[in-house]
């Protein structure tokens, strides 16, 4: 992100909250056992969190933020409307192919249940998907000939 230094900077609200929260805490905990360097990477990146702004629900015509909570607290994709589809940037509300196939979340997930909601949800709306750490995919319940 320190790329882009006149870059607007979005994160969805929920996200930007617990993200800040759990930087805060972090950086609190590092401060308090003496961790210099720690201290000072959660520093930065506290920084970078605090130029960041809450993000609109609509970023652009045909461009909209889309919740999908549960891999962290406020994950959200970006809802894309085309004339003849529409496509969920999912994140890692699905990350790969494979998950996309089993039809499961990460491990990982801040709450697994809320994460296989999003899951569904993202599923129900889109045509094509791209995912967290693999490509654009088909969504594997549709047929899209007219493409």
């Amino acid at each position: 992100m320190a790329a882009f230094p006149d870059a607007r900077w979005y994160v969805g609200e929920t996200e930007l909250t617990d993200a800040t929260t759990e930087l805060t805490r972090r950086l609190d905990e590092a401060r308090s056992g003496g961790d210099e360097e720690l201290t000072a990477f959660l520093a930065d990146d506290l920084e970078l969190l605090g130029r960041c702004k809450p993000a609109p629900d609509r970023l652009y015509q045909g461009v909209d933020l889309f919740p999908l909570p549960g891999v962290t607290p406020g994950c959200c994709g970006l809802l894309l409307s085309l004339p003849r589809a529409t496509v969920l940037v999912c994140g890692d509300a699905i990350a790969t192919m494979e998950h996309l196939i089993q039809g499961k979340v990460l491990p990982t997930c801040h709450d697994v249940e809320l994460a296989q909601e999003s899951f569904a949800e993202a599923i129900e709306i889109a045509d094509l998907l791209i995912l967290g750490r693999d490509n654009i995919s088909f969504n594997p319940l549709r047929q899209l000939h007219t493409l």
